[in-house]
């Protein structure tokens, strides 16, 4: 830790701070209690992760708790997993000396490989298979099971039976385990789901007990943040394709479902579309046709493959262009070229 480098972002924002302080107040990380569990609500692009893990470390790990976040998809494990290291100096001081971080997914550590950290920060996948499953004892460890908080984010998905079944054996392991959830859209699943959800993340309860905005722990709400000038106001305008989806890809069954249940595109349904030459040739005409409008570019691909192919389409129409996604190791050194405005368009 004290040999760590001091990030350059503070808590200046005061819903950050707000968020931070609703966890401290709810959670009361000082003492040893049953059965805490609550949403924390807040939109993209307002610091979320980085609120979370704020509040992770300085009344988390400073009290010797052990951390395990959940996310469903490899790229969050990364971006976690960057954030935790990035704020590792707001332990110093605090006694801690040494923070081990571990990434668990498909392309990172196996479960079975994860040993002896403060913080695993895992893909669902990777600790609900057979193996990650047996591997929960290790994760949690000796301090784990006097202290341990459980992170859900984009906790909408916690209904899930893999969620379930990983939440309720580390519940096992420690009956007095912290369970936050992080979500920017609580209502992205039908009802009985989000009965559940509110059931698990004790809503209902709060809002009788009168805890928090709507029986979250915390809540901003978009509109909140635009009015208050800490996220710019958006633009919607509707680009008529002229594709018409039910002819062009090839949608199964289990395509429906995938979507029905976690409200976004399977990821095979994403390949077609990122493979669309006809789609790609309207964004990129879109960004031609509005580039002097449009200035500085920031493009947000469909998945991995569709950031590499739109990039590779822009460069071929003779634009400064670059993508950056989380299995490109160079990442970050492109985001900064970015920002010191070495190109035009940035694919993400």
């Amino acid at each position: 830790i004290d040999e760590s480098l001091q990030d350059s972002r503070s808590l200046i924002m005061p819903h950050q701070s707000d968020a931070v302080k609703a966890m401290s107040d709810y959670f009361r990380t000082e003492n040893d209690l049953p059965d805490r569990a609550g949403l924390v609500v807040m939109p993209t692009g307002s610091g979320k992760t980085y609120t979370a893990v704020t509040w992770l470390l300085t009344e988390g790990v400073a009290r010797g708790y052990r951390i395990i976040w959940l996310v469903h998809r490899q790229e969050l494990v990364e971006q976690t997993f960057l954030e935790f290291r990035k704020q590792a100096p707001l332990l110093k001081g605090t006694g801690v000396k040494k923070l081990r971080v571990l990434p668990v997914s498909g392309i990172h550590l196996q479960a079975l490989a994860a040993r002896r950290a403060n913080i695993y920060v895992c893909s669902i996948a990777s600790v609900a298979n057979k193996y990650g499953y047996r591997s929960l004892p290790g994760f949690v460890g000796t301090n784990g099971k006097e202290r341990l908080i459980c992170v859900v984010d984009e906790a909408h998905h916690a209904v899930s039976a893999s969620y379930q079944k990983v939440i309720h054996r580390l519940k096992e392991l420690n009956p007095n385990m912290i369970l936050l959830g992080l979500t920017a859209t609580p209502y992205r699943i039908n009802e009985t789901e989000l009965a559940s959800l509110h059931t698990m993340f004790h809503v209902n309860d709060n809002l009788k007990r009168r805890i928090g905005t709507n029986g979250y722990v915390y809540e901003v709400t978009l509109k909140q943040l635009i009015v208050s000038g800490f996220l710019a106001k958006p633009i919607y305008e509707r680009v008529k394709t002229q594709i018409i989806g039910e002819i062009a890809y090839e949608c199964t069954e289990e395509d429906r479902e995938f979507f029905s249940r976690f409200g976004e595109l399977s990821e095979r349904l994403k390949n077609q579309i990122a493979s669309s030459s006809l789609r790609n040739g309207i964004i990129l005409e879109q960004y031609l046709n509005g580039k002097d409008r449009y200035g500085k570019t920031i493009v947000f691909a469909v998945n991995q493959w569709h950031a590499e192919t739109l990039c590779t389409a822009f460069k071929e129409a003779g634009i400064s262009c670059d993508y950056a996604i989380s299995n490109r190791s160079d990442a970050q050194e492109v985001i900064q070229r970015f920002k010191e405005n070495q190109f035009s368009v940035l694919i993400n």
